[in-house]
């Protein structure tokens, strides 16, 4: 089987009825470390000012046609690190799609970022553990239900 090849692109306020829909879905929810349901008005006002902000940096996936996802990269304030956090467009979940995003994302990034990439998950968020280790990272330590990663590849 051939990896799906998931072109990156930035995001932009177009992308916010789409990422608020991703957002708001019942599993990224409760995959969250927020679950509250977001209106749109405060979404709209969060990827304005996501967009605008020098130390963040999102990007959405695209395969097909269609948007399989975004990837967020947050530089810490220490401009050493950057969290990255991702979320699969629930209709195309289950379609081999997460990796590539995540490992595309990541390669995009980094052409433009010479930085030390962190994550964090559930410890209930078994598809998320897998694709980050498939992405190379590795576990660093758990902390009560988060598990704190690091990228090595």
């Amino acid at each position: 089987m051939t990896t799906p090849d998931v072109l990156i692109r930035s995001a932009s306020l177009a992308d916010s009825a789409d990422l608020l829909v991703w957002r708001n879905d019942a599993t990224t929810r409760a995959m969250s470390f927020d679950s509250k349901i977001v209106k749109e008005k405060e979404h709209h006002k969060w990827l304005s000012c996501v967009l605008e902000n020098s130390q963040k940096h999102l990007l959405i996936g695209e395969y097909a046609g269609e948007k399989v996802g975004m990837c967020r990269f947050d530089i810490e304030s220490d401009r050493l690190t950057a969290e990255i956090s991702i979320n699969v467009n629930p209709a195309l979940r289950g379609r081999g799609l997460a990796s590539p995003l995540l490992k595309k994302s990541i390669a995009y990034f980094l052409v433009h970022h010479s930085i030390t990439l962190v994550a964090r998950t559930k410890v209930t968020n078994v598809a998320s553990q897998i694709i980050f280790e498939k992405a190379g990272f590795k576990k660093q330590k758990t902390a009560g239900d988060i598990i704190h990663w690091l990228f090595c590849a």
